[in-house]
């Protein structure tokens, strides 16, 4: 559809740095996350049902940019945003809070634009990032409220503290505490001398206690 082709353009690499700050508004304002790639967009308009809104809401952003671009005012796009995305509400929790997501309760954040709330409602954690996800402020930027990973807490850590494979990753575990990567296992390619010495694909094999990357 018209819709997909939009959100499909917002999410190439010639416009992600331009659309990102209208992606990550309309993601907050979702019951459902938008798509950051290509597979994700496919995935999500051929088994989402929530899928033609998050199109149409994108499609309406994207146009807006566009506008301001072709005007040359960047800053044109938060008052073109504000006057379509009217859905803004009075909230007290946002009226002295910064740009941004804003955590409400242990487990779920708005997001706040203007000392307005943005999100049609509180977007819920274990919804989406699982169970046991909570709702931290140690991050950065319009997202230094977030969700966290709940990994280390429900269930994943499965023999308590220490290292495992997560996301293809090398993370540590310690009590409930969020993962970190301790270990990041990218792919191994490049040459020497002109001749290709590529390793290929990694990845984290191996198990708790002593899991690693392949290569």
């Amino acid at each position: 559809s018209a819709y997909r082709e939009h959100l499909a353009c917002a999410l190439g690499d010639a416009s992600a740095e331009a659309c990102a700050p209208a992606l990550l508004e309309l993601d907050a304002a979702s019951d459902a996350p938008v798509p950051r790639s290509s597979a994700d967009l496919d995935a999500l308009c051929d088994g989402h049902p929530a899928g033609s809104e998050i199109q149409r809401q994108a499609a309406i952003a994207q146009s807006l940019i566009q506008r301001a671009g072709a005007l040359g005012d960047q800053a044109a796009m938060a008052p073109l945003l504000d006057q379509v995305l009217s859905f803004k509400q009075a909230d007290a929790n946002c009226a002295n809070a910064p740009e941004g997501q804003l955590c409400v309760s242990s487990n779920s954040y708005i997001y706040c634009s203007n000392h307005r709330r943005l999100s049609a409602g509180a977007t819920n954690c274990e919804a989406r990032r699982g169970h046991m996800s909570l709702c931290r402020r140690d991050g950065v930027g319009l997202t230094r409220n977030h969700c966290d990973d709940p990994f280390c807490r429900n269930g994943g850590a499965y023999g308590g503290s220490g290292r495992y494979c997560h996301y293809d990753n090398v993370v540590m575990c310690s009590g409930g505490n969020p993962p970190k990567v301790v270990d990041y296992c990218m792919d191994e390619f490049g040459n020497v001398n002109n001749e290709y010495n590529g390793l290929g694909p990694n990845g984290c094999v191996g198990r708790f206690p002593n899991p690693r990357c392949l290569y």
